[in-house]
């Protein structure tokens, strides 16, 4: 079950590289340091497959996307060609036997990248969370914060329990889908920004990128940034932008999402949220998710200090409220389909619970950072209490 090291250097050079190329380009840290977070990303999926693999964790989704993959490279086409083209795209559904073939054709690529591997795909979505630590770090950019403090922030997201465990051993969609999320986010912020056609054009791109892969998703976030619209922007400009979401309801309404919405239990709706909120529990995980042991332990503890640096966010920042909106409105629409209740679905809004847990650390993070650089400048013989003496 252990994957040979001659097929995993490759793949990890890449994510090392293309992580660090991200984090230099759009996060603006130095080379050394994105090269180090490139490094440490990579290095775990690594290890993993090249000593301690042997499919325990293996679920059932995981195995049919690398086997339908497996198929798509059977027939020695070009997996752009595959999904750029309509024989392509017809080929697709053919054998996935699915309208949201995004993943399958994931799989295919990262197949056609790295060999016919179980890591093949972990590495390629692994790449994925470089972007969008990127996209967090635009986010937070306009929603007012300073580079700083973006900076630390999309570092810690990068280095996050739920991220690392989910993008570096399992072989899941919501990797892809956190991306997707991240990308319509931050558009659809530009676009209330800057009331630019362009923003709302990449918006609108994004969602339809989403009917391929979780279908329901666009509705939900179409809901969230209608609630956000009302309560934030002022005046008449809401109205026009109201009237666009409604009408982009139409747009991304997908037939199957009646199905979805019928299934929804409303006599949960006090227990399944609260359960989709905190799952999972240290203390009842099951074998084949041992790997979110650490993540559930932190998770837990950061939950209510989470939720009151949450609440604060809410109430100064008119961005963050969108975020908080959207969180709360998953956690509701999971929470009542009992069979889809979990810690995977919630994924897509980690970058929500990274956000409020780092508010809550960052006093603690600047105070050791502002001590460490007094220190280094009375080190170098610079007149430091001097300065804030006057200051004073």
């Amino acid at each position: 079950m252990l994957v040979p090291f001659d097929y995993l250097w490759i793949p990890a050079l890449f994510v090392t590289f293309f992580g660090a190329w991200v984090l230099v380009k759009v996060v603006k840290l130095s080379f050394l340091n994105a090269f180090l977070l490139g490094v440490i990303k990579a290095a775990i999926p690594f290890f993993f497959f090249a000593y301690f693999y042997d499919g325990s964790w293996n679920l059932l989704d995981d195995m049919s996307y690398l086997m339908v993959g497996n198929k798509l490279m059977a027939r020695a086409q070009n997996p752009f060609l595959s999904l750029f083209t309509q024989a392509g795209r017809e080929q697709l559904i053919a054998i996935s036997r699915d309208q949201t073939y995004l993943y399958y054709w994931w799989n295919y690529l990262a197949i056609y990248l790295f060999g016919p591997f179980y890591s093949s795909p972990i590495f390629l979505n692994v790449a994925t969370t470089f972007v969008s630590a990127a996209l967090m770090f635009k986010i937070v950019r306009a929603s007012g914060y300073n580079e700083k403090y973006s900076k630390w922030l999309s570092i810690f997201f990068l280095l996050h329990w739920d991220i690392l465990a989910w993008s570096s051993f399992v072989n899941l969609k919501d990797t892809l889908v956190l991306l997707l999320t991240l990308a319509a986010v931050y558009s659809g912020i530009r676009f209330v920004q800057t009331r630019k056609i362009l923003w709302a054009l990449a918006l609108a791109g994004v969602l339809f990128i989403f009917l391929l892969i979780r279908f329901y998703i666009p509705l939900l976030m179409v809901i969230s940034l209608v609630v956000w619209t009302v309560f934030v922007v002022k005046g008449f400009k809401k109205v026009p932008l109201i009237i666009i979401a409604l009408a982009g309801v139409l747009f991304v309404f997908p037939e199957g999402a009646y199905q979805t919405f019928q299934e929804m239990n409303k006599e949960e709706w006090i227990y399944g949220p609260i359960q989709m909120a905190l799952t999972p529990r240290p203390w009842a995980i099951d074998p084949g998710y041992s790997f979110l042991l650490i993540p559930s332990i932190f998770h837990w503890v950061f939950f209510i200090p989470g939720l009151v640096a949450g609440v604060l966010l809410f109430r100064k920042n008119p961005a963050f409220r969108f975020a908080a909106i959207y969180f709360v409105t998953l956690v509701v629409f999971f929470g009542l389909l009992p069979d889809i209740r979990g810690p995977r679905e919630r994924l897509q809004i980690t970058w929500v619970l990274a956000w409020v847990q780092f508010d809550y650390l960052w006093p603690f993070i600047s105070s050791v950072m502002a001590r460490r650089q007094a220190a280094a400048k009375i080190r170098m013989g610079h007149p430091v209490r001097k300065q804030i003496a006057q200051k004073i």
